[in-house]
């Protein structure tokens, strides 16, 4: 580029993996590796929690209705 310019370029990457089962299957034979492996395994995915509302909403109408249950998983849930 002219007049002292430079350019910089950032490439980021987002890497997608295959269904969980498949995920906990392999991560299964790299622990079955051995302690290098097991290290490898514990650190190489990260197991984000998302909330799934729908299931809650289900909860609060069963709740609603008298259910035992999901008054009690309500109260667990709400530690949250």
């Amino acid at each position: 580029m002219g007049q002292g310019y430079q350019l910089k370029a950032v490439v980021k990457y987002n890497y997608n993996l295959a269904s969980n089962d498949t995920v906990e299957a392999t991560l299964k034979k790299l622990t079955a590796m051995g302690a290098a492996g097991s290290a490898i395994a514990d650190r190489l995915v990260s197991w984000k929690p998302s909330f799934l509302k729908t299931e809650y909403r289900q909860l609060q109408e069963d709740d609603e209705k008298g259910s035992q249950f999901a008054k009690t998983a309500l109260n667990i849930i709400g530690e949250m």
